[in-house]
């Protein structure tokens, strides 16, 4: 069977992932103590459990984690509200970025989208990168660089691992876009070392290895992402060792198991509780307005849109009863 190029450059990056010479530091990963996942349709009453969760736990001032502030401070809002009172002993919400800097106990200095892609151009265009720097103005190439560096940064290996790797794959392959890979990925990290910036998977990584020696005892309740970076599932996974995580996701909705439906499987395999809601019935007090959505929505157009049936939840309408739901992301 001929090999094609393809193959052949791939050819020992698995072993040279599990060589001594990558230097990788593996991440030993013990069963969770106190993780609840909870999954459901839209609209199902996974703000409540979140909110019920919060008030068993308040105690410990929990922290509610979002995928971006303006969602941060609406759950919080809704929470509060709810509850009554108010949050002693840390903010009580935001993002990854906010819960990483709350363990390291300062904000790192992330490096901003742009700033990145014009390094990463600039990287790649380097006249000692040979085949590379031929590629860089190609469309996408520094996109394609980017995820490769997430991929090998998510692995949890520090940069001489990395750098290991990639040297360890050069030589069970005999091809150069190993050596060249290494070439730019040091002058990345050298560059990050020089502008005092981070990445986002390097401070997650930081932030779960200070854990060991961290003071954290806040509760985390994870709520409006529709999946994770390994990243922050290990985050959250190496959180669950030392206090109560919970986790929402949307489930049982065609759209959305289609798209996300292998994110709810990992979380339910590693998952000490599973909690699954059900679509509610008379979310609404008003009848009127539920008879307004169900006319909208093309399912009484028989009838005159000012009469008045039971009420029914929004089905597509994000914070209606389940909370605010959005793909994992950060501001």
């Amino acid at each position: 069977m001929v090999k094609s190029r393809e193959d052949i450059q791939l050819e020992g990056w698995e072993a040279a992932l599990e060589s001594p010479a990558a230097a990788r530091e593996t991440r030993t990963a013990a069963p969770p103590k106190r993780l609840i996942l909870v999954n459901g349709p839209p609209n199902s009453g996974k703000l409540g459990q979140v909110i019920g969760w919060w008030q068993a736990n308040r105690e410990a001032a929990p922290f509610l984690l979002a995928p971006t502030r303006m969602d941060a401070r609406e759950l919080a809002a809704e929470t509060l509200e709810r509850c009554g009172g108010a949050v002693i002993g840390g903010a009580p919400s935001g993002t990854f970025d906010d819960l990483a800097g709350l363990i390291l106990k300062g904000r790192p200095r992330l490096l901003g989208p742009l700033r990145r892609q014009l390094l990463l151009r600039r990287i790649l265009s380097t006249a000692d990168l040979g085949p590379l720097a031929a590629m860089a103005e190609l469309p996408g190439a520094a996109q394609a660089f980017e995820k490769l560096l997430r991929e090998l940064g998510e692995t949890g290996m520090p940069p001489e691992g990395v750098m290991g790797s990639l040297d360890a794959w050069a030589q069970a392959s005999g091809d150069s876009l190993p050596e060249q890979l290494a070439l730019a990925y040091q002058k990345y990290a050298a560059a990050c070392a020089t502008l005092g910036a981070e990445e986002r998977w390097e401070v997650l990584t930081r932030a779960e290895r200070d854990l060991g020696s961290a003071e954290w005892r806040r509760p985390v309740a994870a709520h409006g992402f529709t999946s994770f970076t390994s990243g922050q599932r290990s985050l959250l996974l190496a959180l669950s060792q030392r206090v109560p995580v919970l986790v929402t996701l949307i489930a049982g909705a065609p759209a959305f198991d289609e798209a996300w439906g292998g994110e709810v499987g990992w979380w339910k395999e590693r998952a000490t509780e599973v909690v699954r809601t059900r679509p509610q019935t008379r979310v609404y007090s008003s009848a009127a307005l539920a008879r307004l959505n169900a006319w909208w929505s093309g399912e009484e157009r028989s009838e005159e849109p000012g009469a008045v049936r039971e009420a029914a939840p929004f089905a597509d309408e994000p914070g209606a009863a389940g909370g605010a739901e959005g793909p994992a992301g950060e501001s």
